[in-house]
């Protein structure tokens, strides 16, 4: 039986966990399933789960979410992502910083995340902490309970994304607006993280090799 591995990261989730009966189907579309949260727990609240199946393995999916230098390059409208303090060999403090259309201020999400490999997926988890030493100034705070990515593997070359995001966008935005991202965000993470993991050559993978040679 596969022991419990817990690797290395930086990037995305949390000690919230949502149930799956508590999210709605309200789209399927270019093999996107989009689900909202049936009663979410504040009207500020940001909730979605988006899952799909792609053609890659999970190996090579893995190691663009962990490649955080490069995230800027597919991630829509993130600016960067800054490594502010490992804690162990699995856990991390960082910020993604977060393009925002005018008149609005671009955000931070200032989050502790770790990656978590276990028998039949790959768990990739974050959600924000108060750190006044990390803020940047002229950006608004999101407030994140739950950012939640698993790779499950389907076969040996495709994977299954569940893709998870309970939170609040922080300051002021219209509804309409926080529809839109709800609507549109999942969508086009998954379809950019599909897109740039088929066509790049630049692929994290030393630290990583051997543990996903146990995994799979």
């Amino acid at each position: 039986m596969l022991k419990k591995f817990v690797l290395l990261l930086l990037i995305l989730t949390s000690p919230l966990a949502i149930s799956s009966e508590k999210w709605t189907l309200v789209s399927k579309q270019r093999g996107i399933s989009l689900y909202e949260l049936t009663n979410p727990p504040d009207r500020d609240m940001l909730p979605f789960r988006a899952e799909k199946v792609v053609n890659l393995p999970l190996r090579r999916l893995l190691y663009i979410l962990v490649d955080y230098k490069n995230k800027s390059n597919w991630a829509p409208k993130l600016k960067s992502v800054k490594i502010h303090k490992k804690i162990g060999i699995n856990q991390f403090v960082f910020s993604e910083y977060y393009q925002v259309p005018w008149p609005f201020s671009d955000r931070q999400f200032l989050l502790k995340g770790k990656v978590e490999l276990t028998e039949n997926y790959i768990h990739i988890m974050a959600h924000s902490i108060e750190d006044k030493k990390y803020f940047a100034k002229d950006h608004v705070r999101a407030d994140v309970d739950v950012i939640d990515v698993k790779l499950y593997r389907e076969s040996e070359n495709e994977t299954k994304i569940v893709f998870e995001f309970l939170g609040d966008m922080g300051g002021y935005i219209p509804t309409f607006v926080q529809n839109i991202i709800r609507r549109r965000w999942p969508n086009n993470f998954l379809e950019a993280l599909e897109n740039y993991a088929k066509k790049t050559e630049k692929v994290a993978h030393s630290d990583w090799e051997g543990l996903m040679n146990t995994f799979l």
